[in-house]
């Protein structure tokens, strides 16, 4: 499976026109230079990122089946898309580093969701990569944009429209009640991994390691990152061990979600068929509770590891 038409001319027009306005944003606060630098540079960061945070899990059998060329193969199904936004990320602090512009990547956080909500839209190009649930014969979302059919005419969720629905969510966040935050870049990159989080499960062809999902694992290492870099700043460890506990009982759900009596085992014989039959919304509860868990985590880790004096030029969109 290779990249339709419509999709790249879809992406090119898309993150062209976003990456346009970003830039004349920056230049009015005389950032311009440091703006063009991140573009070019997220071009070969976010799809080398993209690659090898794929590649980290599957060097292997993808060797195996396309040989050197499976480094640089350009398939939907061979890229981390959250590795990718990584890349983008590293791209913009870059610039913004070696330009002098320590505001750009918080003017760059709703451009960034924006973004992330039209590669999210786009997957309606690649057939059921970004698919979720068998939907029952006869179902009203059949047949709508909430939908995807396969191969065989059945229809599944479209998980991908609400993974862009949350995006631009993230993006109206970043524009309003965050938009003179310090840490507006960091609690739109955390509110976006935890609800990344929770979408990967709900997908059907997304790309796993074991029971995890590589995006699922590279979204924990961010927000463990950020759990890390407020003990080192501030000394509280409480983030830290709160987001290791949150990360293990959603790791430990999945596995009940396969294995219901890894769970019910560890109930009282009256508890246990009940149990075993709720087992899935149980454990989506679970789930939504785990991720909500983690954003709230994430915004006490932002807290006192920004300076209390605020530059308003310097964080205003």
């Amino acid at each position: 499976m290779t990249f339709p038409t419509p999709y790249l001319i879809f992406v090119c027009l898309w993150l062209g026109c976003l990456g346009g306005l970003f830039a004349l944003s920056a230049a009015s606060r005389g950032w311009g230079r440091a703006a063009l630098t991140g573009l070019t540079l997220a071009l070969p960061l976010g799809y080398g990122l993209a690659k090898a945070g794929f590649l980290c899990f599957y060097l292997r059998p993808q060797l195996a089946r396309w040989g050197i060329a499976a480094l640089v193969l350009p398939r939907p199904d061979t890229f981390s898309f959250v590795s990718g936004c990584a890349g983008v990320t590293l791209a913009l602090w870059l610039a913004a580093r070696t330009c002098g512009a320590k505001g750009l990547l918080n003017l760059f956080a709703p451009c960034g969701a924006c973004m992330i909500a039209g590669l999210r839209a786009a997957e309606a190009w690649l057939g059921t990569l970004g698919a979720g649930g068998l939907l029952p014969e006869g179902h009203w979302a059949a047949g709508t944009f909430l939908a995807v059919a396969n191969a065989w005419g059945e229809w599944h969720w479209a998980v991908y429209v609400a993974e862009a629905a949350f995006a631009l969510t993230g993006a109206a966040l970043a524009l309003t009640r965050w938009r003179r935050s310090e840490d507006r870049f960091a609690r739109t990159a955390a509110l976006l991994c935890c609800g990344q989080i929770l979408f990967e499960l709900m997908r059907v062809n997304t790309i796993a390691w074991h029971f995890a999902r590589i995006d699922q694992v590279w979204c924990a290492c961010a927000l463990l990152g950020l759990a890390l870099a407020a003990l080192f700043r501030t000394g509280r460890w409480q983030p830290l061990a709160v987001a290791i506990l949150l990360l293990g009982l959603n790791a430990y759900l999945q596995f009940v979600l396969d294995k219901p009596e890894l769970l019910t085992a560890l109930l009282p014989e009256g508890w246990r068929a009940w149990t075993a039959q709720k087992i899935r919304p149980l454990c989506w509860t679970g789930f939504t509770v785990t991720a909500v868990g983690l954003y709230m985590v994430s915004c006490q880790s932002l807290k006192g590891m920004y300076s209390p004096r605020r530059n308003i030029r310097s964080i205003t969109a």
